[in-house]
């Protein structure tokens, strides 16, 4: 069930490097939050974890259902619906990138596995974590739209999210995550009150003119 799962977050991951449609990308980040929470609840199957069912239903609550509908809220509002300012790599390449990063982070990691005691399953969800993260990052800097940039940041989260249900302690990335969602809920608010219909650059210079009125003040 795990390994289907799995390889259903990659198809997610290889959908977000590559549309252009926002509103499908907003999507695709709910579906993938959805997949790692499934994955949660099976592993508290496995092993009766109450940290487990606890970051499921989380992860069900902020990242399937409150965070893609501020997004949604935000998309609404923007003139644009469709990122298709690209820096540095263009989507086909983008997924190029992100296939040979996880070919290279497999192959690197597998030659320490047998020295850490990890099995063959687990360093696939290793490598698996680890290349969400770099995936993201490709989003966050090859997007002009800023609201693509933050499904970027969300993606290098359910990296870190991925990676944690298998290697880490829970209580510890229960608080991390948890502090990083209401990060994301405040950006997204405030791109609901200044208005964000473009890059980055132009909600700064909106943030900036507002910070200046409150200084005149």
């Amino acid at each position: 069930m795990i390994d289907i799962l799995l390889i259903l977050i990659v198809a997610t991951a290889s959908f977000i490097l590559t549309t252009r449609h926002i509103r499908s990308l907003i999507t695709t980040y709910a579906i993938q939050s959805l997949l790692l929470a499934a994955i949660a609840v099976t592993r508290y199957e496995q092993e009766k974890s109450g940290e487990l069912l606890m970051l499921a239903a989380m992860t069900l609550l902020l990242k399937v259902f409150v965070i893609p509908m501020f997004l949604r809220r935000v998309h609404e509002s923007m003139p644009v619906k469709r990122d298709i300012g690209f820096h540095y790599l263009q989507p086909v390449f983008a997924m190029i990138a992100g296939i040979l990063i996880f070919l290279a982070l497999y192959s690197l990691l597998s030659r320490f596995a047998p020295l850490m005691q990890v099995e063959k399953d687990s360093l696939f969800v290793a490598v698996l974590g680890i290349s969400l993260m770099f995936m993201g990052l490709i989003v966050i800097f090859t997007r002009l739209q800023a609201l693509t940039d933050i499904v970027g940041y969300l993606t290098m989260e359910n990296g870190v999210l991925l990676f944690s249900l298998f290697f880490q302690e829970l209580p510890f990335i229960l608080e991390i995550l948890v502090l990083l969602d209401l990060v994301v809920l405040i950006v997204v608010s405030a791109f609901l009150a200044f208005g964000i219909d473009a890059t980055l650059e132009k909600f700064h210079e909106k943030l900036h003119q507002f910070s200046n009125l409150f200084g005149e003040e």
